[in-house]
């Protein structure tokens, strides 16, 4: 029996009998019915109402911290809410300050409730991506896909995850199928981003700069460009790094700058670039400022080459930058 089902069962059993209570004192005291009326139905939604009213006017004055406080005690209290619908909105809320743990934790209390929530899994999905937990990932993409076989989310999720477990083939597939189907501008945007660097790790240059090339050409509007485009110019940027041609690939970083002055996959290519060109000073450099702004990612080589997606060629040079960086 679903979750869902139970809860139903049991608030159709309290339903009935608080209103055959009522109804029997509404025979020897309709005074005292009303009373208890107000009290057992009026007054807790009165009160619930009151509990999203002053979640969601904290959201508005953008005080997330304390509305995510706010929403997290309400689930602690015995009272008659949406639940469902306030822990996906304690993950929302977590996400949104930075707690990533914490959200995908309120999510899965979410799932719980609505074991078919297509969004709830989309979203989980990118964030275990997030968190380098890529067969967790995995496994939501794959859920939302046997919910909704024709999710572009699920199929970006899963061919995202399958880059990252070093499954190209099949990342190159699920993109396919992704593509096969009507997608919004931005979901085609990141198939084809998806599937060019599936193709570019297995070495497939040409069929690389096709996609990302495929990926520019979809109108999108500008707020949507300086999202996505930063990653496809980066990835162009690596192909032409790995073919020697690098005042094209110094171009393609630029532009991705251009779009997100702060974007660190472009910035940590651009410094093994110049790490490649005999420039090791400002390449460290580079790399130190990436360390000082991210040192649990950045500090951690392997766990940094994996989250940029690197060619092996570049990451031998990251790590070699590294190691020649080290006092003797």
């Amino acid at each position: 029996m679903s979750p869902v089902f139970r809860r139903a069962i049991r608030v159709f059993f309290l339903s009935f009998i608080i209103f055959t209570i009522l109804s029997s004192l509404s025979r020897v005291s309709p005074t005292l019915a009303l009373v208890v009326f107000l009290i057992v139905i009026v007054l807790p939604m009165v009160y619930v109402y009151f509990v999203y009213q002053h979640g969601a006017i904290m959201m508005m004055r953008g005080r997330l911290k304390d509305a995510a406080d706010h929403f997290e005690r309400v689930l602690n209290l015995p009272i008659p809410v949406n639940r469902a619908f306030l822990w996906a909105r304690l993950a929302a809320l977590r996400h949104a300050t930075g707690d990533t743990p914490a959200a995908i934790k309120a999510y899965t209390e979410a799932l719980k409730l609505s074991p078919r929530d297509q969004s709830i899994y989309a979203v989980r999905s990118a964030l275990f991506i997030a968190e380098r937990d890529y067969v967790s990932a995995l496994d939501d993409a794959d859920r939302l896909l046997q919910i909704n076989p024709e999710s572009e989310v699920g199929y970006g999720n899963r061919a995202n995850a399958n880059i990252y477990l070093g499954n190209y083939d099949q990342a190159i597939e699920d993109c396919n199928q992704g593509l096969a189907l009507k997608n919004t501008p931005v979901g085609e945007v990141l198939l084809y981003n998806n599937r060019g660097t599936a193709q570019r790790m297995k070495g497939h240059y040409t069929a690389a700069l096709s996609d990302y090339n495929m990926a520019l050409s979809i109108a999108l509007p500008d707020a949507n460009k300086r999202m996505v485009h930063p990653s496809v110019h980066t990835n162009q940027g690596i192909v032409y790094v790995l073919q020697g041609e690098y005042d094209q690939a110094r171009a393609f970083f630029n532009m991705a700058l251009k779009l997100q002055p702060e974007f660190a996959r472009a910035q940590a290519a651009m410094a093994t670039m110049d790490y490649l060109l005999g420039d090791e000073d400002r390449a460290t450099s580079s790399w130190e400022r990436l360390i000082d702004r991210d040192a649990d990612l950045y500090g951690d080589i392997d766990r940094a080459l994996r989250e940029l997606q690197f060619p092996s060629a570049m990451a031998d040079a990251v790590r070699q930058m590294l190691a020649d960086a080290q006092p003797a």
